[in-house]
């Protein structure tokens, strides 16, 4: 198993999430996950969030932002009505960390 860490940007207006379709990585590809950037040897890498997926083990450090940039391949999502969504159980794992931390 590889160990990867990500930065996870967590944009949030009138209690909802962006999501965006992941183009980048070659894991859920073409899902609706949250903004990441993978992130390469990071010093003082304080993880939130640990998945274990097929052969890499993914760190994760979760960062608010405020600033919303808005693109066209992204949407916000209402944490309290995820059973409406079609989304993979990575990214519904995360809104449900995210609604337990408040």
């Amino acid at each position: 198993n590889k160990d990867k860490y990500f930065l996870l940007k967590v944009y949030k207006k009138d209690n909802k999430y962006l999501l965006v379709k992941n183009r980048n990585f070659n894991f859920l590809k073409n899902f609706n996950i949250f903004p990441m950037q993978e992130l390469t040897k990071p010093k003082n890498f304080n993880q939130n969030l640990n998945f274990k997926m097929s052969n890499m083990n993914m760190n994760i450090k979760i960062e608010y932002n405020n600033i919303i940039k808005s693109s066209p391949l992204s949407y916000w999502i209402d944490p309290k009505k995820l059973r409406n969504y079609t989304l993979p159980s990575f990214t519904k794992k995360i809104v449900n960390y995210l609604e337990n931390q408040k």
